[in-house]
């Protein structure tokens, strides 16, 4: 009865699943379509530069080191 879908196993329980009941949702909420034709789906830069992600940016391996501060005397 199981490979029949006559039977649903839910929570090691084999229930028979209710024809009348909607389809179970997803946890959270749903994510916003997207529309293909706007122009902000086609070109994810904003007009300062583009778009960085969170947190404190990589260092560049190529930069020169940066110059020790002078301790002042005393």
């Amino acid at each position: 009865m199981k490979e029949a879908a006559e039977l649903a196993m839910v929570k090691n329980n084999y229930l028979r699943p209710d024809p009348s009941a909607p389809p179970k949702q997803g946890r959270g909420r749903p994510p916003k379509a997207k529309d293909p034709s706007s122009p902000e789906a086609a070109a994810p830069t904003s007009p300062t530069g583009p778009i960085r992600g969170r947190g404190k940016p990589r260092k560049d391996p190529n930069a020169p080191p940066a110059a020790k501060k002078a301790k002042p005397a005393g």
